[in-house]
């Protein structure tokens, strides 16, 4: 058998009720030497699992075939606004990385292959498929702990750890919560700034954009410093205000302290706080103004 020889055929919640049995099967399958032996793996519980994820708005599963036979699957959905997914985290991270919207956040609930067809490339096949297209700008699936080669193997397809997690349900183990930029395919060219040396600070800035979310867009008041520095490079003054404050222009005779002074050089840098938040540190150079006679 190769990779070639698989099909990868989608479905969504329409087809759940037909699908159920067939994910049961290669579910008992794949985890037969666990279920007796962990109560977080039964199958009740994964049935139950099962149904409230194919239940959900935009619930997407891809299923490998190899002829008649099913391979392995993969499923999940969007994350819904408020979503209790991230209830469990035990890694302290600023509000803003886990808020959901119902569009931002595409979570992987189940991703299996049965043994036969293992190390052929099917799980990525899988995977890919199963992200292809989507609309959210980024996933989420959870690791166990307990497993750091499945963990390496999502690191080696581009996930990185956001912290650990214990679900909130009962007999669950811990987990590795992971995250990863979409769009999977074809996801650079938004990117492109006419500058190879400014794509490669976008393409560095990626893990940033994950947490921070290219389409969440929240309305945020930027955090402002402004720097008077003189002539002679010496610090004369800073303020700092929630909102922007007013930037004087090249040649504007100001205040600063108990003089007036002629600004002669402004400069702007934009960024993000520890927290996320736009941060914006400008630096105007001034010079003392001559005295009267």
């Amino acid at each position: 058998m190769t990779l070639n020889d698989v099909e990868i055929r989608h479905f969504t919640s329409a087809d759940a009720a037909e699908l159920r049995k067939t994910l049961m099967d290669v579910y008992q399958e794949v985890y037969a030497d666990s279920i007796a032996d962990d109560p977080f793996n039964g199958v009740e519980r994964f049935g139950r699992g099962l149904d409230g994820w194919s239940s959900r708005p935009g619930w997407t599963c891809t299923v490998a075939y190899d002829g008649d036979q099913v391979v392995g699957y993969a499923y999940g959905a969007p994350l819904p606004e408020g979503a209790v997914w991230w209830r469990g985290l035990l890694t302290p991270v600023p509000e803003h990385v886990v808020r959901e919207t119902g569009t931002r956040t595409y979570a992987i609930s189940e991703l299996m292959v049965r043994v036969p067809w293992r190390k052929t490339g099917v799980s990525r096949r899988l995977h890919d498929e199963l992200l292809d297209n989507r609309k959210e700008g980024r996933a989420t699936l959870l690791v166990r702990s307990s497993h750091p080669k499945v963990k390496a193997l999502y690191e080696s397809w581009g996930w990185k750890a956001l912290g650990e997690l214990i679900p909130r349900i009962e007999s669950a183990p811990k987990f590795d919560a992971m995250l990863l930029k979409l769009p999977l395919r074809g996801g650079t060219d938004w990117h492109t700034t006419g500058s190879a040396v400014l794509d490669r600070v976008v393409a560095e800035e990626d893990w940033a954009a994950v947490l921070h979310g290219d389409r969440l867009l929240v309305p945020v008041e930027p955090h402002h410093v402004v720097y008077f520095i003189s002539a002679e490079e010496t610090e004369l003054m800073s303020l700092s205000s929630i909102g922007m404050l007013p930037v004087p222009a090249v040649g504007e005779e100001i205040g600063v302290g108990d003089g007036m002074v002629t600004v002669v050089w402004v400069g702007t840098l934009y960024g993000r706080d520890d927290e996320g938040r736009p941060t914006v540190f400008t630096s105007v150079t001034v010079k003392e103004k001559p005295k009267s006679e």
